[in-house]
């Protein structure tokens, strides 16, 4: 980049999924020279046909000049499957046009945040935390809005003594709007997970919710901290729990590769999916060394190698996927469904005790992706896409 006033730079994105991506979150750094970015109020992205695109920007770092030194840069690019698409960030002499088409939106009353992102709106309580209060969504933007999630979701660390400690128990958690942009948007929630008697605790949380532009996907980082001051029993289990329209009984799984397993939920019946990683027969062996089981009511129907770390279950008309990014590699992990109920077991109880050393912390990437009907190839082709973002290389 030359430190004068205009420049280009140009960003290279590559499709890896192997699906068609249309107006797919991008986010992205860029590092600017001394002196040459004082102000993106001239900035304007443009596409390889030279059409302008709306973006955002926020400001990560300055110089000691007070010229911009870190550019965080978020866009959604259209690419056909396998393909690069490129753009170019350039500094012109007119001002940025106004962003057009969806738009996110956050408004707040005394009780509760509602995050509209043109298709997908959801609400959150002030008095206690809670995994998305309610959720609906619609098809266009000035369609109705259905209602797809009635009740809120909660994070579950059980002891080895089943003591159950919950984050919606936490009634002192502290939530921040950290970034309101027209195209992403983010909110921060911090906390710890509280048992029964609202003074017992089990680890701090931190929860960042990331919302897109015209999209009915959210992106969770959870974070788990051992802070703990005072003796306290190991975990036996980590779950984050999202509770589904009790009707919602189609369910389907990522196994391996793009394949996955379809099944059809029956009243009283638990399908779940634990996946583990070497043992101590076969750590040194690059064959086998990973493997996971999917049971029905105890009774194995598959198993695998490395499972996608996918689940959908939906209804007629609503439907909830969960995916889990890195999901084998962050092995032990579990996925479970119950008619009403989906699971992620962050650490399940099939893998024992988790011993978890004080002042350390894990971060867990988890989308969830709200939608209406969808097709068996829609399903596939949207689990891949969110595991695997778009990301824009700037050229050195």
């Amino acid at each position: 980049v030359p430190t004068s006033m205009k420049f280009i730079v140009p960003l290279a994105v590559l499709e890896r999924a192997g699906f068609d991506r249309d107006k797919w979150p991008v986010t992205t750094g860029i590092p600017f020279p001394k002196g040459a970015l004082r102000s993106t109020k001239n900035l304007h992205l443009i596409n390889s046909k030279g059409v302008k695109i709306p973006y955002q920007t926020r400001t990560l770092g300055f110089w000691d000049d007070g010229s911009i030194k870190w550019l965080l840069l978020d866009f959604q690019a259209t690419l056909e499957a396998g393909k690069k698409g490129q753009y170019y960030l350039e500094m012109r002499d007119d001002e940025t046009t106004p962003l057009e088409g969806y738009r996110i939106t956050i408004e707040e009353d005394n009780h509760a945040l509602f995050v509209d992102t043109g298709v997908l709106k959801a609400e959150f309580l002030k008095d206690r935390f809670t995994l998305f209060n309610r959720v609906w969504i619609r098809k266009t933007c000035n369609g109705e809005w259905n209602e797809v999630l009635i009740r809120p979701g909660d994070i579950i660390i059980t002891d080895v003594k089943g003591k159950a400690y919950r984050s919606s128990r936490d009634l002192d958690f502290l939530y921040e709007i950290e970034e309101r942009g027209p195209l992403r948007a983010v909110l921060k929630f911090t906390g710890c997970h509280r048992g029964d008697d609202e003074r017992a605790k089990l680890f701090d949380f931190t929860v960042r919710l990331h919302f897109y532009a015209g999209k009915r996907f959210v992106k969770m980082f959870y974070t788990f901290i051992n802070r703990q001051n005072q003796d306290y029993e190991n975990p036996k289990r980590i779950s984050i729990c999202m509770p589904v329209p009790s009707n919602a009984g189609n369910l389907k799984i990522g196994i391996d590769g793009c394949k996955s397993l379809s099944l059809t939920l029956q009243k009283n019946e638990t399908v779940k999916l634990y996946q583990k990683g070497p043992t101590a027969d076969c750590a040194a062996s690059f064959h086998t060394p990973f493997k996971f089981n999917i049971k029905s009511r105890e009774r194995e129907i598959h198993s695998g190698e490395k499972a996608s770390g996918w689940i959908d279950i939906s209804g007629d008309d609503v439907g909830l996927m969960v995916t889990v990014r890195k999901f084998w590699e962050q092995h032990p992990k579990g996925l479970t469904a119950r008619k009403g109920e989906l699971r992620i077991d962050i650490w399940p109880s099939d893998a024992g005790v988790l011993d978890f050393p004080k002042g350390a912390a894990k971060t867990h990437e988890i989308l969830y992706y709200f939608h209406s009907s969808i097709t068996d190839r829609n399903i596939q082709r949207i689990a891949s896409s969110l595991m695997n973002p778009l990301f824009a290389t700037p050229t050195p």
